[in-house]
């Protein structure tokens, strides 16, 4: 797949696009740590997201994104980056993070869960205001041709019997 929303068959080779200066701004302890203090989901969301495309509005995820793949790297693009196997080492550490989040307030946590369905939906609406729905605990994520349907709320403890990892 890729580049862009290509679903076409396009092998080619992984690019890589390094870039020291994107990760040391947004992967730094002071935004880990104000992702980990943050009191809601919602604020742990925008702390993990950010809050612009541009560089000062990056935080963890988008740092780890495109602090490998920057303007032309495979891990840039939304639409092939899962095809690199980096994909899933910067999946597994925003999931850390999340886990880590949530393990401090457990309780409540394991029930904080909000967002737009769609992608850019607000907080998130980065290329301007657009219709959206928020997520629910009851949400159904799909997977069509791979494992049955499963709640949001059966997902959101790593070491339930149906996913079983835990972080240490």
């Amino acid at each position: 797949m890729g580049t862009g929303s290509a679903t076409d068959y396009t092998p080619h080779c992984l690019r890589r696009d390094f870039s020291p200066e994107l990760a040391s701004l947004t992967l730094s302890a002071t935004k880990i740590s104000k992702a980990l203090n943050s009191a809601s989901f919602y604020d742990f969301n925008i702390n993990m997201q950010g809050e612009g495309l541009d560089v000062a509005g990056m935080n963890i995820h988008s740092g780890l994104h495109l602090s490998v793949g920057g303007q032309i790297g495979e891990t840039s693009d939304m639409f092939s980056s899962p095809g690199d196997p980096l994909f899933y080492l910067i999946h597994g550490a925003v999931d850390q993070i999340w886990d880590k989040w949530q393990r401090k307030s457990f309780a409540t946590r394991k029930l904080d869960y909000t967002g737009p369905v769609e992608m850019y939906g607000y907080p998130f609406e980065f290329m301007g205001p657009k219709p959206y729905t928020n997520v629910t605990l009851d949400y159904q994520l799909s997977y069509p041709d791979f494992a049955a349907n499963v709640t949001i709320r059966s997902v959101m403890d790593t070491a339930a019997d149906n996913l079983c990892y835990k972080y240490v």
